[in-house]
């Protein structure tokens, strides 16, 4: 079994050096995503279709709704890093402070638990995430790993 805790501290060490904060890093993420998902979408649907034994429709869909997600992220993307202004109470604004909200990564996301659905699916939301994974589901693990690796 891998060391979560140290793969989880290198993570958190590479973020600190604030390489994941520029446009470009996130999009490049978000491309390395997408040609994850779009090189591997056999391999996904086949081991959905064994382990969930669902419509192709079902399975279908826990690949093309990241991609969908992917494509409306990178478009969105530049809006959302911009910095938004938020209130102050009046006491604060009236002595001309202001407040800026900075949207920026938390750091790196540790998710473990049982899939309600193909992990893949939940990479988009992730920033620069460590996923473990029960033993349900064998086929789409081992197609998400193989995917990863």
């Amino acid at each position: 079994m891998q060391n979560f805790r140290e793969i989880l501290e290198r993570q958190r060490a590479y973020f600190n050096t604030n390489a994941t904060k520029s446009f470009e890093w996130r999009i490049e993420q978000l491309n390395r995503m997408e040609r994850l998902l779009k090189e591997n979408t056999e391999a996904f649907y086949e081991a959905m279709q064994k382990d969930f034994k669902t419509a192709s429709s079902e399975y279908v869909f826990e690949v093309q709704a990241p991609l969908g997600t992917i494509e409306f992220t990178k478009s969105q993307l530049k809006e959302w890093m911009k910095p938004v202004s938020a209130a102050v109470p009046k006491a604060l604004a009236a002595s001309g402070h202001t407040a800026t909200v900075i949207r920026e990564p938390y750091g790196p996301t540790l998710v473990i638990g049982a899939l309600q659905r193909p992990a893949h699916a939940h990479y988009p939301s992730c920033h620069r995430g460590l996923i473990r994974w029960q033993s349900l589901y064998s086929e789409t693990i081992t197609a998400s790993m193989d995917s990863i690796r």
